[in-house]
């Protein structure tokens, strides 16, 4: 059964006057201050309180026995600095760390990299001196990991 448009147009009459209320209200208790501007100037804020930093917290680890960046990784031995002139000014010691090659491995990157890199050459003793470094510090492995050796990766113990 439907209801008689006289009702329908009441209740719509009856909805439209409480929004036109609802909304007067909100306007005036939101900004319909009609009061005039305040002639005189804002106070100044007052000045920031000085701030102490944190203290430094105590730490196991004394930063004077860290490593300095540019040799961080490489062992101590002779030939590391010649290793830091050489090959620190072009890239990280993470690159020489992340590598395990044979002597004449070594000696084939160097050239290339002379070759094709643009790397200055470097004198006949500092070469040997990189290579002798190179080889006792960053050589072959024995048993590279995953052969014969301790897995490259600890087992998963889902699987």
């Amino acid at each position: 059964m439907s209801r008689p448009s006289s009702a329908i147009g009441a209740r719509a009459r009856r909805a439209a006057v409480v929004r036109a209320v609802a909304l007067s209200a909100v306007a005036l208790a939101f900004g319909c201050d009609r009061s005039p501007p305040d002639p005189t100037p804002a106070a100044e804020p007052p000045a920031a309180k000085a701030v102490e930093p944190p203290a430094a917290p105590a730490t196991a680890v004394n930063p004077a026995d860290l490593d300095p960046p540019e040799v961080m990784g490489l062992a101590a031995g002779a030939g590391r600095t010649v290793v830091i002139t050489h090959c620190t000014p072009c890239h990280s010691t993470a690159l020489v760390t992340q590598n395990r090659m044979s002597r004449a491995r070594w000696d084939a990157t160097i050239t290339w990299m002379q070759e094709t890199q643009s790397l200055w050459p470097i004198p006949a003793e500092q070469r040997v001196q990189l290579l002798d470094y190179l080889e006792a510090v960053q050589g072959p492995l024995e048993h590279p990991p995953g052969v014969n050796g301790p897995p490259v990766y600890p087992p998963n113990p889902i699987w």
